[in-house]
């Protein structure tokens, strides 16, 4: 692996494992707060919820042109009351995985409904991958095990005896 490769390639899980304990970090609170922020713009809303371990999209768009609200933005959090959370208002759900599609006489609105656990699992990969590939590195024999030599070259033999090694 060329020498910027592995640099961008640390740079990468370091930045990916801060983002899996952002993550964690969020699962753990949504048991306690939830949190919720949206913006609205020409009448299309869309707010993301977090709450009861996931973290809830939702996109809405009036059915007709002739509506239309004023461009926001909101933020607000506030104690964990319902048990349930967010999985109670959908029909079927897998693993914390869930859509929702509803049709109102004013809107249209898609709801996704993604588990926090899988976001931090996501972003875990890069950071076990680097682990694993510096385990690997040092992890390899740095001398010959017939006459004692230090291995520098890449070409898998050793330079004093010639023995071949893996």
């Amino acid at each position: 692996m060329s020498k910027y490769r592995r640099w961008t390639f640390t740079a990468a899980a370091a930045a990916s494992s801060l983002l899996c304990l952002i993550a964690l970090g969020m699962w753990y609170r949504s048991y306690h707060t939830v949190v919720e922020a949206g913006w609205e713009s020409h009448g299309a809303m869309r707010n993301i919820v977090c709450a009861s371990g996931g973290a809830e999209f939702n996109f809405s768009s009036p059915l007709s042109s002739a509506q239309g609200g004023d461009p926001g933005s909101w933020f607000s959090a506030h104690p964990a009351e319902d048990p349930d959370g967010l999985t109670g208002q959908y029909s079927s759900e897998f693993l914390g995985f869930a859509y929702d599609h509803r049709v109102t006489a004013s809107a249209s609105t898609h709801s996704f409904l993604l588990p926090l656990w899988f976001f931090a699992v996501i972003t875990a990969i890069l950071p076990v991958l680097w682990l694993g590939r510096t385990m690997e590195v040092f992890g390899r024999r740095s001398y010959c095990e017939n006459c004692g030599c230090a291995f520098r070259n890449p070409d898998n033999r050793c330079p004093k005896c010639g023995t071949v090694w893996m």
